[in-house]
Parts: C-alpha cells; sequence; structure tokens
C-alpha cells in the first residue's frame, strides 16, 4: 500500500514537472517567434531594392540567441545594413540582442556621415545601461547603390568576405573591440 502511494506520488510530481516544462517550453518558442518577427523577413529582403542583391537568414543554435541583422534605407541611393552577434545564448542574449538592434537602427538613421562616430555614439549607448556586462560584435555597412561605394565599420565582428571575378577573398578592416568593452574611436 505504502508503495502504491509512493508510485502515486511520484506519477503526480512528474505531471507537474511536464506540464511546468512544456509551459517553459512555450514561453521560449513564443520568445523565438518575436525576435525572428524583429528581423526582416528574407521574402522583403528579396524585394529590398532591384540594385541590390541581399539575403539573411537566422537559425539560433538554442530556440532564441544573441544573432542580429537589419537593412534600413537611408534615402533613394543609400542602404544601410548591419550585422552582429551578442555574447552569450539564451533569453539575456536575445534581449540585448533586442536593444543592440533598435540602437544601432537608430544611431544609423540620425544620418551621421562617418560611421566611426556613429559607432562610439552607439557603443556609448549600448554601455549606459549595461549591468550585465554583455558585449556584442557588429559590422556596421553604408551602400551608395548609384556609385557603388562602400563605407564600412567593424566593432570586433568577422572581417566580411567578397567575391571578385568568381573568388572569394577577405575584406580587411580595421576595426575595433565589440561594442560595451572599452570606449574606442572605431575607423571608418
Amino acid at each position: 500500500v505504502e508503495a502504491r502511494r509512493d508510485r502515486e506520488r511520484l506519477r503526480e510530481t512528474l505531471v507537474r514537472e511536464r506540464v511546468a516544462a512544456a509551459a517553459t517550453e512555450g514561453e521560449l518558442q513564443a520568445a523565438r517567434s518575436i525576435q525572428l518577427g524583429m528581423l526582416p523577413p528574407r521574402s522583403d529582403l528579396a524585394r529590398f531594392d532591384p540594385r541590390l542583391d541581399i539575403d539573411a537568414l537566422l537559425e539560433p543554435a538554442k530556440s532564441i540567441g544573441g544573432d542580429l541583422y537589419d537593412v534600413v534605407r537611408l534615402d533613394d541611393d543609400r542602404v544601410a545594413f548591419l550585422v552582429g552577434d551578442v555574447t552569450g545564448k539564451g533569453v539575456p542574449a536575445a534581449l540585448f540582442m533586442a536593444l543592440s538592434k533598435a540602437l544601432a537602427k537608430s544611431v544609423v538613421l540620425r544620418g551621421q556621415p562617418d560611421l566611426g562616430v556613429a559607432a562610439e555614439i552607439l557603443n556609448e549607448e549600448l554601455m549606459r545601461d549595461n549591468s550585465e556586462s554583455m558585449n556584442v560584435t557588429m559590422l556596421i555597412g553604408i551602400i551608395d547603390l548609384t556609385s557603388g561605394e562602400l563605407m564600412l565599420m567593424s566593432a570586433g565582428h568577422e572581417d566580411p568576405l567578397h567575391i571578385v571575378d568568381g573568388q572569394v577573398a577577405i575584406h580587411k578592416l580595421d576595426g575595433g573591440p565589440p561594442f560595451c568593452i572599452v570606449e574606442f574611436p572605431y575607423p571608418q
């Protein structure tokens, strides 16, 4: 009789744990949907501008993470883009990703002509309320679709690749550290 009661208690405990796990999983899936909804859909990227061939795909290692990208029209002929990665994974990285993406877009849209200065402003803004001591690497670019001129700034992000005559090459950038580590005069 005692063994049967123990089995019933264990069964009830298991059911409660399964219900709690399902609720947590549902919350993580909702957070994933919200996070991915903050990024431009691939279909919108494909139609962004006929002079530009752009695509992106984000697949977090966990259900949510800290990777980000965005594309912003500055005027009829100039487009800004950014790619970034927040340290860590999970909910904290996703929240800092949302903050980083929103602030980066805001700073770029202010029209600062020098990406280095824009990066310094963004770094200052991100460092202001960063109690968790997270950081983010970021590559920001502005392309002039009329002239083809490309301005780039890297804050600890991997160097971009470019293709010339079918050959892939690394485009070495003089960059700076990831954002939120130290104040730095980022070069454009």
